[in-house]
Protein backbone atom coordinates (compact mmCIF):
# COMPACT_ATOMS: atom_id res chain seq x y z
CA UNK A 1 0.00 0.00 0.00
CA UNK A 2 1.22 3.44 -0.80
CA UNK A 3 2.20 5.78 2.01
CA UNK A 4 1.70 8.94 -0.09
CA UNK A 5 -1.54 10.87 -0.11
CA UNK A 6 -4.08 10.94 -2.94
CA UNK A 7 -3.28 14.59 -3.67
CA UNK A 8 0.26 13.76 -4.83
CA UNK A 9 -0.38 10.51 -6.73
CA UNK A 10 -2.82 9.49 -9.44
CA UNK A 11 -2.65 5.81 -8.51
CA UNK A 12 -2.46 3.48 -5.53
CA UNK A 13 -1.17 -0.09 -5.34
CA UNK A 14 -3.70 -2.23 -3.44
CA UNK A 15 -2.39 -5.48 -2.02
CA UNK A 16 -5.23 -7.94 -2.62
CA UNK A 17 -3.31 -10.92 -1.26
CA UNK A 18 0.26 -11.90 -0.45
CA UNK A 19 0.90 -12.57 -4.16
CA UNK A 20 -1.46 -10.14 -5.91
CA UNK A 21 -1.14 -6.36 -6.07
CA UNK A 22 -3.62 -4.32 -8.10
CA UNK A 23 -2.86 -0.82 -9.36
CA UNK A 24 -5.89 1.47 -9.19
CA UNK A 25 -5.60 4.79 -11.02
CA UNK A 26 -7.79 7.85 -11.14
CA UNK A 27 -9.65 7.59 -14.44
CA UNK A 28 -9.83 3.77 -14.53
CA UNK A 29 -13.21 2.50 -15.75
CA UNK A 30 -14.90 -0.68 -14.49
CA UNK A 31 -17.74 -2.50 -16.27
CA UNK A 32 -20.46 -4.23 -14.22
CA UNK A 33 -20.05 -8.01 -14.22
CA UNK A 34 -23.80 -8.70 -14.35
CA UNK A 35 -24.22 -6.90 -17.66
CA UNK A 36 -26.51 -3.91 -18.10
CA UNK A 37 -23.67 -1.80 -19.55
CA UNK A 38 -23.18 0.14 -16.31
CA UNK A 39 -19.73 1.60 -15.71
CA UNK A 40 -17.88 3.24 -12.80
CA UNK A 41 -14.98 5.64 -13.27
CA UNK A 42 -12.62 6.25 -10.34
CA UNK A 43 -12.36 9.98 -9.60
CA UNK A 44 -10.62 9.96 -6.20
CA UNK A 45 -9.58 7.67 -3.36
CA UNK A 46 -8.78 7.87 0.32
CA UNK A 47 -7.87 5.80 3.35
CA UNK A 48 -10.37 5.47 6.21
CA UNK A 49 -9.24 3.55 9.32
CA UNK A 50 -6.70 1.61 7.24
CA UNK A 51 -9.17 0.70 4.48
CA UNK A 52 -9.04 2.07 0.94
CA UNK A 53 -12.24 3.70 -0.34
CA UNK A 54 -12.89 4.96 -3.86
CA UNK A 55 -15.05 7.83 -5.04
CA UNK A 56 -16.52 7.12 -8.44
CA UNK A 57 -18.92 8.37 -11.06
CA UNK A 58 -21.40 5.71 -12.22
CA UNK A 59 -23.03 5.77 -15.63
CA UNK A 60 -26.10 3.69 -16.40
CA UNK A 61 -27.01 2.40 -19.88
CA UNK A 62 -28.02 5.76 -21.28
CA UNK A 63 -24.72 7.47 -20.27
CA UNK A 64 -26.58 10.75 -19.76
CA UNK A 65 -26.82 11.21 -15.98
CA UNK A 66 -23.71 10.48 -13.94
CA UNK A 67 -24.27 9.33 -10.35
CA UNK A 68 -21.57 9.97 -7.74
CA UNK A 69 -20.80 7.26 -5.22
CA UNK A 70 -18.25 5.73 -2.88
CA UNK A 71 -17.28 2.13 -2.10
CA UNK A 72 -14.40 0.05 -0.83
CA UNK A 73 -11.84 -1.43 -3.20
CA UNK A 74 -13.11 -4.90 -2.39
CA UNK A 75 -16.67 -3.91 -3.34
CA UNK A 76 -15.54 -2.37 -6.65
CA UNK A 77 -13.53 -5.46 -7.61
CA UNK A 78 -16.54 -7.69 -6.87
CA UNK A 79 -18.89 -5.30 -8.74
CA UNK A 80 -17.00 -5.26 -12.04
CA UNK A 81 -13.82 -5.65 -14.02
CA UNK A 82 -11.46 -3.05 -15.43
CA UNK A 83 -12.05 -2.14 -19.07
CA UNK A 84 -9.95 1.02 -19.47
CA UNK A 85 -6.52 1.64 -18.04
CA UNK A 86 -5.23 5.16 -17.46
CA UNK A 87 -1.68 5.49 -18.83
Amino acid sequence: MSAMSAETMNYVDYKKSSRTTIRLSIGDVYLRRKGNGWTREIVNYGWVDGHLYLNYVEYLNDKTKPHAGCCSVYALLKWGKKIEVTP
